[in-house]
C-alpha cells in the first residue's frame, strides 16, 4: 500500500513559471496572455448573457405560478447558470 501511494503521489508535476528571454519568447507570452485575456472576457460575457436570460425566464415563470391554480403548468422551474460555471468556462475552449 505504502508502495502504490509512493507512485501515485509521485506522479505529480510541478511547474514553473521562467520569464522568457528572447525576444521571440516574449513576444510568445504577449500574444499568449492577450489570447487568455480575449478568452477570459468572451466567458465572463458568456456568464453574464446567460444569467440575465435566466434571470428574464424566471420573472416569466414565478408571474406564471402566481397566476395559475394548475399543478405545474408553467413547466419546471429554469436551472440557474451559475450553478454550471466550470462546464460554461471549458465548453468552447480549445488548446492550440
Amino acid at each position: 500500500m505504502a508502495i502504490l501511494m509512493q507512485l501515485t503521489l509521485g506522479g505529480y508535476t510541478q511547474y514553473l513559471y521562467v520569464k522568457p528571454e528572447t525576444e521571440q519568447g516574449k513576444h510568445c507570452v504577449k500574444e499568449l496572455d492577450a489570447k487568455v485575456s480575449q478568452y477570459e472576457q468572451r466567458t465572463q460575457d458568456a456568464m453574464r448573457s446567460q444569467q440575465a436570460s435566466y434571470d428574464f425566464q424566471m420573472i416569466g415563470y414565478r408571474a406564471c405560478t402566481q397566476q395559475t391554480l394548475l399543478p405545474q403548468p408553467c413547466g419546471s422551474e429554469h436551472v440557474d447558470p451559475s450553478a454550471a460555471q466550470s462546464r460554461i468556462c471549458w465548453q468552447d475552449y480549445k488548446e492550440s
